[in-house]
């Protein structure tokens, strides 16, 4: 009950959920082809942009939007990892010496792993479906031997949940930060109290 806003993500093409405010986030990916899923990226057609009421860029991108759309920028920023097995435990990233194994589930990986290479790692690839529901046998490549340490893997925070039941202390986490430009959240404070609740 003492609940009055509500954010929800992914919730612009569910029209029947009302709403008082919508963001649209775009990556560097920009609009792809310009098609909706499943020829493209797209999940609803480009014309709907002129109806949100902020446009977040998630990195440069070309997008077609109408110019009465506000546009504000943000960045993914985090060199920090913690442990898996053990949260409390932290490294830089200047820490990990050797090529890691680097585990995304995400909508686009090569964000991810472009964003471990910048930190200086040198990485191994492994790119799964964006929502994969993660298992150890996804991580068949721990195998260790008595002349070899097990391998370290890094992972996004939004896939380290699904690892949790089988972490390892060689399972390290990038923890991320959204920095977005500072005259967003007035403008969102704004439109939330000029209307009325959906």
């Amino acid at each position: 009950p003492e609940v009055n806003v509500l954010v929800a993500d992914d919730g612009l093409q569910h029209l029947a959920l009302a709403r008082d405010v919508e963001i649209a986030v775009m990556d560097s990916r920009g609009v792809g082809n310009g098609w909706m899923m499943p020829a493209g990226p797209l999940r609803e057609p480009l014309g709907r942009l002129a109806r949100v009421d902020a446009l977040v860029m998630n990195g440069a991108a070309a997008v077609p939007a109408p110019n009465h759309v506000p546009r504000y920028e943000m960045t993914l920023e985090g060199a920090r990892f913690y442990n898996l097995a053990d949260p409390h435990i932290e490294r830089d990233a200047h820490e990990f010496k050797g090529p890691v194994h680097a585990v995304a589930g995400i909508g686009y990986p090569p964000r991810f792993f472009a964003h471990l290479r910048g930190l200086g790692l040198v990485i191994i690839e492994h790119a799964f479906a964006d929502h994969h529901d993660f298992c150890a046998a996804d991580f068949s490549f721990l195998k260790n031997t008595a002349q070899e340490p097990e391998p370290i893997v890094v992972m996004t925070e939004k896939d380290a949940v699904k690892c949790v039941g089988f972490a390892r202390y060689t399972m390290w986490v990038l923890r991320v930060e959204a920095h977005l430009s500072p005259d967003l959240m007035p403008r969102i404070l704004e439109l939330i109290n000029g209307r009325k609740t959906a």
